[in-house]
């Protein structure tokens, strides 16, 4: 059956989450684990924009979210139903609501951790990626 075995977790909620937010958050997930990897200043700057693009799109739907279009002002609303919406017909993708907030949690520790590269950020910003690879595994969902 379509998605049949992508969950191990059946009883955990999945979020419909824009696609285009998941692409920008895929990509800072690479780039951290790039910083990771090897935290040299090129690298450094990597994760810096693609932090850059992810609040971009961030921002994006937070202004299409504050706009009248599919506000109900027609009649019926369509906004929200798709995490980080940007417009009328988002595309969303199906995501573990547990992924989710460990991707958020990742983006806001990488953040830190590029403000602040101190051993001790770059400590919790392992941390916080290894809990989301954890999640990972344990629901099949992937980057």
């Amino acid at each position: 059956m379509f998605g049949q075995g992508r969950n191990r977790h059946p009883e955990e909620k999945e979020l419909a989450v824009d696609a285009a937010l998941e692409r920008v958050l895929s990509a800072a997930e690479q780039a951290i684990e790039l910083f990771l990897e090897n935290p040299t200043d090129s690298r450094h700057q990597e994760l810096v924009s693609a932090l850059e693009e992810v609040d971009r799109q961030t921002e994006a739907s937070d202004a299409f979210s504050e706009s009248v279009v599919g506000s109900g002002a027609v009649g019926y609303s369509t906004k929200f139903s798709v995490i980080g919406e940007t417009s009328a017909n988002p595309i969303g993708e199906e995501v573990p609501t547990s992924v989710f907030q460990a991707q958020i949690a990742l983006v806001r520790a990488a953040k830190n951790a590029a403000a602040d590269r101190t051993e001790d950020k770059i400590s919790t910003l392992r941390r916080a990626n290894g809990t989301l690879a954890g999640l990972r595994a344990e629901t099949g969902s992937s980057p």
